[in-house]
């Protein structure tokens, strides 16, 4: 019987140290590389399939592009931007943010 438990418990622990390990894994990293001035809020990790909010500063006379790449293949993930709020779903990889001003051409 005591052998019985002993292995139960060992299972029991590997299975759980598994599962663990699993869950950070699924956190990816959100590193901003240009434009960090204009972003207010952005987390600096999210887990795989998760909405993803980036705060930005409000311009004027300029546009604001967000762009957010996948690290590993450089994929364009295709956020939506709107009042301030740019949001992606984060991939199962680290993402590059890059936030940028175009300027409004006056006259044009």
């Amino acid at each position: 019987m005591k052998k019985w438990l002993f292995i139960v418990l060992i299972i029991g622990l590997l299975m759980n140290g598994n599962r663990f390990s699993t869950i950070r894994a699924e956190e990816f990293n959100i590193t901003i590389r240009s434009g960090e001035d204009m972003i207010v809020n952005c987390p600096k990790t999210a887990k795989a399939g998760e909405e993803v909010e980036i705060e930005t500063m409000s311009v004027t006379d300029a546009t604001l592009t967000i762009s957010v790449k996948d690290s590993r293949n450089g994929e364009e993930l295709g956020g939506y931007l709107a009042e301030g709020r740019y949001t992606f779903i984060m991939p199962e990889d680290d993402v590059i943010v890059d936030a940028n001003l175009v300027f409004d051409q006056p006259g044009a």
